[in-house]
């Protein structure tokens, strides 16, 4: 969680709307557990961000379509250059 909240500092203070969230996820067979990511928003793109390990997996979607999912980085900063290859070919 503490690298989420380092990259939602990074990705406000370029423009973004970033929620770190917290869903728990339950199974019926008894288990439970919290589903933490960050929701990125700019214009028409949304971005799904989990962080495990040492990797960040990434979902992006325009206009509510998905273009990609399951996309893996080890570091940060391509997570933000991501983000920002997608919103110049997506979100003007």
């Amino acid at each position: 969680m503490k690298e989420l909240k380092k990259l939602a500092i990074i990705l406000r203070a370029l423009g973004f709307k970033v929620n770190v969230e917290n869903e728990t996820v339950s199974f019926g067979d008894g288990f439970v557990y919290d589903n933490i990511f960050a929701a990125v928003d700019l214009a028409n793109c949304h971005w799904d961000i989990w962080h495990e390990g040492s990797t960040f997996e990434v979902h992006f979607f325009n206009e509510n379509e998905c273009i990609y999912d399951n996309v893996y980085f080890s570091f940060q900063f391509d997570v933000i250059k991501q983000i920002f290859i997608d919103y110049d070919k997506y979100g003007k």
